[in-house]
Parts: structure tokens; sequence; C-alpha cells
């Protein structure tokens, strides 16, 4: 699937380069390499929403199409890219690709009426757009409105709904991250994140390279041809990045009813693709020999000095708690589940250390790029190579390791006591401080706690009536963590909530060893088993026919 979401994100991001910036062969081959590589898909793959961000450029593609030509085949590939972006993954990612399709489509349909000097022109060209996306949403429809319908009874979408948010907006200090994916460390093992919430969630999702952000995106500014669609997207840079930024302004507009249940901080996609857009113009620039030596280069090129400077000063004097925090806390004999040793203390920093001085190398042999750009005489294909090289490596050599999907080995396994437990009677089970939700149907059990993302607001507000005071809550997955309240008779049996016996949960399982003169129905290795006796059977509800005579 992988690879299969990789092949339509650099075809779909080759054919728009070429069709729709119409750079040459190579600066829109380069690109499309890049596209994949870029923070989000990288960050999220093996995540449904990633699909749908696979979408985006053919999407663009089918917009840029309709606008110059719309009697053609350009609605159809716009009804067509809107369809498979709103049923491919998460449809509150593909909300937000269509959010940044319409600003793109905006701005060309401006653009077009000021080439155009008529009405007429801009009035097809939107009609052509509104009949597109109305067919697409139609064709998706019987997913769709279903789906709308069963999500607004859900708890989280009813907290949206109310101003809670999931995901507070970051901060300026957030804007590092869009170009250094780890100047705040990373979520993985032997390192530590310094930065406040979750890494994929960051402004980390939004890196499209170093070297295409600081070096080839502001070489686009030398094709005047491009002039106007560069400044479109500087737009969406900003507009992609607001939330994450803490954009006053902006992040007002994306509190207001209705808007508030998208998660705004993943609209960083669209500011990957655009820096990428801008970088691949900039390569076509050298390509093409548009550059020459402007007094504005110093700007992006001290920038690029100063960065380098700052990582190689955080490699050597690393922030808090990696400074002397962590040490204190292993030495007044604390531990958690990522320090317990100083070992594991001098491993982060090491770790942080050199993540930060591959940040310094990037960074140089950027500044080195600024160097060649301006005093190298013979500009043209060999250094436009060179160059285009250096925005594939990189991306390529800060992804190479992130794998979110374990080796096969390492999966849950089968446990032999679930699986006895599986060919007992029939029934519904639920774990006690173990097997979060959905993990025992690998043995063929029936979770009551299942998690689809949605948490009825309804089956909450039940399973709460016979939830025990003690269980973790975990704001996305209300159900993921649920303890139920347990009672055991003076013999020894299991009494539980009713409301616990009206939804068929038979059995309890627990791990470790079992509590004497308690009366189990299975003890294994690590796990054992209670039955509830009071659990009732599933409601059976026939189905009727209507026979027509």
């Amino acid at each position: 699937m992988h690879v299969a979401k990789c092949l339509v994100a650099g075809l779909g991001a080759y054919w728009f380069f070429r069709r729709t910036l119409e750079v040459e062969y190579w600066p829109a081959a380069l690109g499309a390499w890049c596209f994949p590589l870029t923070g989000f898909l990288i960050l999220w793959q093996g995540y449904t929403m990633s699909y749908t961000v696979a979408w985006l450029p053919w999407l663009f593609w089918a917009i840029d199409s309709t606008i110059h030509r719309p009697g053609r085949w350009g609605g159809i590939g716009l009804a067509t890219t809107t369809w498979l972006t709103i049923i491919t993954g998460q449809v509150d990612v593909g909300g937000l690709v269509l959010l940044a399709s319409g600003f793109y489509a905006i701005w060309n349909l401006l653009d077009h009426g000021r080439r155009c000097q008529a009405i007429a022109p801009v009035a097809r060209s939107a009609t052509a757009l509104v009949l597109g996306w109305a067919l697409g949403l139609m064709l998706s429809a019987p997913y769709l409105l279903p789906m709308v319908e069963y999500s607004r009874t859900g708890h989280r979408i009813q907290q949206r709904g109310s101003g809670v948010e999931e995901r507070p907006p970051t901060g300026l200090h957030a804007i590092a991250q869009t170009v250094m994916p780890l100047v705040y460390g990373r979520n993985k093992h032997d390192n530590l994140y310094l930065d406040t919430g979750n890494r994929l969630e960051s402004a980390a999702s939004s890196y499209a390279g170093f070297a295409a952000a600081l070096l080839l995106a502001p070489l686009a500014w030398t094709n005047r041809r491009q002039w106007s669609r560069n400044l479109g997207w500087a737009v969406l840079i900003v507009i992609a990045l607001s939330w994450v930024l803490k954009i006053p302004g902006l992040i007002s507009l994306w509190r207001l009813p209705g808007l508030n249940m998208l998660s705004f901080n993943r609209l960083v996609f669209a500011a990957s693709f655009a820096i990428l857009s801008l970088s691949v113009v900039g390569l076509d620039a050298i390509w093409r020999q548009f550059t020459r030596p402007q007094w504005w280069y110093a700007l992006p090129a001290t920038l690029v000095l100063g960065l380098a400077i700052w990582s190689a000063q955080r490699a050597t004097h690393p922030p808090e708690p990696l400074a002397t925090q962590m040490e204190s806390f292993i030495q007044s004999g604390n531990t958690n589940s990522v320090i317990q040793t100083m070992d594991d203390v001098r491993t982060i920093q090491a770790n942080f250390s050199a993540s930060q001085w591959t940040a310094a190398g990037i960074a140089t042999l950027t500044l080195v790029g600024w160097l060649a750009v301006v005093f190298v005489q013979q500009k043209g294909t060999v250094l436009a190579v060179v160059l285009g090289m250096l925005l594939v490596i990189e991306p390529l050599f800060l992804g190479h390791d992130v794998n979110p999907q374990c080796d096969r080995s390492l999966y849950f396994p089968p446990v032999p006591t679930l699986q006895k437990l599986a060919a007992l009677e029939p029934g519904r089970v639920v774990g006690y401080n173990c097997l979060p939700a959905r993990l025992s149907e690998a043995n063929g059990l029936r979770d009551i706690r299942g998690y689809d993302g949605v948490d009825p607001k309804r089956f909450i507000e039940v399973m709460n009536l016979a939830m025990d005071e003690r269980t973790p809550k975990v704001p996305y997955a209300l159900t993921q963590m649920y303890l139920p309240t347990l009672q055991f008779e003076g013999t020894g049996t299991l009494r539980m909530h009713p409301v616990m016996d009206l939804l068929n949960v038979r059995y309890v399982i627990l791990r470790g060893r079992p509590v004497p003169n308690i009366q189990t129905v299975l003890v294994g290795d690590d796990y054992w088993v209670v039955e509830n006796p009071r659990a009732l059977p599933r409601v059976f509800v026939p189905r009727l026919s209507l026979i027509h005579i």
C-alpha cells in the first residue's frame, strides 16, 4: 500500500509540475521523487490519512485544467479526483485537501481573470469548477452521507463543536521544524521529543527539505513568468501553517463553528507541497539559466548561515532537560519508561547531538549551494543536477529510518488462554488493565470497548454507568483503557453492573496471578478469565420480508 501511495503521489506531482508549472523534464522528475518523501507522507506512512494527501497534485492539476480548458476533460478529472479524495483515507483530511484546492482554485481564477480582462471566461471556468466538485461529491454521497450522519453522534465531534481543541496551536517557535524536522528531537527509542504534543501532529509534517525551502524556493522568484503563481504558493504556505504557528486572525477563522470540526494542524501538507512546487520552479530557473546574482540572495543565505550556527551550538550545548535535568532526575533515584539509567541519558544526549550536527551539515551544504549560484559562471544543467540531487538526497537521508511497521515477529502473538476463551460459550469480553480496545480481536474475541474513532455519545453515556472511576481518560478514544466496575460475592462469583449484563459482557480478562477465592473459568500463562454468569444473550432481531403477490 505504501508503494502504491508513493506511485500515485509521485506520478501526480510529476504530471502537475510538467503540465501546469511547465518546467523541464528533470526538475519535474526530481520534484516528483521528493513529494512522497515530504514530512506528512513520511511521518504518517501506514496511516490512512496519508493516502488522502497522495491525491493532492492530481486535484491541483484537474483544477488548473478545468479553469483554462473548461470545455474539455478537466471537469471530469476534477470530479474523479474529488471523489477519490473523499473515499480514500480519512474524510476530515479529505476536507482539508479540498479546502487547500479551493484556495488554489480561487487564486487561479483571479489570475485567469487578470489575464483575460473579461468576465465571461472566468464565469465559464467557475461554473465548470462548481459542476466538477458537485459531481465528485455526488459520486461519494453513498459513502459520505451515512458516515457524516453517524459521526455527528460521536462524543469527539460534539466536543469539537463546543470548542474543545484536541491539538491546540503551538506557536511561532514551531517554524524551525518546517525546515529542520529533528530540531526538537523525535519520538523514537533512545530519543526524546522536547516540544509539547506529538511530533506527527507538529510542524515537522510540513517538511519538504532544508535546501528546497531556503535555496531553491527563493530562486523561483527569478522566473518572472511564475511571479503570480509564486505569490499564491506563498499565501498558501502561510494559510497551511497558520494553526501550528498560531497566526492571529486565521486562528479565529479556523475556530468558527463548522470549521472547528477539522484538525487544521494537519493542513501543513499543503505547505510542503507549495514549498516543493516553488523549489521545482527554482530548479527549473537554474536549468534554463534564468538566475543572475541578486542583492537579495544575501537574505536567505544569511538565514541559512544562522541556522547552521544555531544547530552546531545546540549540538554542543543541548537545551533542557537534556543538559542537566535528566541527569539530576536519575541521580535523585527517579525513573520512567524512557529514562531508567544514566546510560539511557547519555544515549539520548548523543542521539540529539547527532541530529543537530546533521542539521548543521545540511545547512552548510545549502550555504555552499548559494555560493555556487552566485559565483559559478557556467550555470545550467550541471549545477541544476547537483542541486537537484541535494533536493532528493536530503529528505531521503532523514526519512530512511522512519518505519512505523514492525517486523511480523513483533506482532501481538496468539495467546493460548485467549484462544481457549474464544472456543467457550459465545459472549463479549472486556480486558481489565490489559488488552487495549480491539487488541483481543487478534485472538478471535469481541471486546465491548471496540474503538472506531467516533465514540458514539449515547454508547459512551451507557458505558459510563458501569465505569470504574480509576479508568485512565484518553480523550480521543474514551473506551480504549476502559475499566468496568467489578464486585465479587462471598462465593467468589463475579457480579458486574447491570449495563454490562445487558451488553452481553460474559468474560473479564485479567493478567498476572488469580486472586485467591475467586471463581475462574480459565487460568493460563499470565492471563486468567472470570465469567459473568448474569450476562444476557445478544438481542436477536428477525428480518421481515414483504412478499408481493
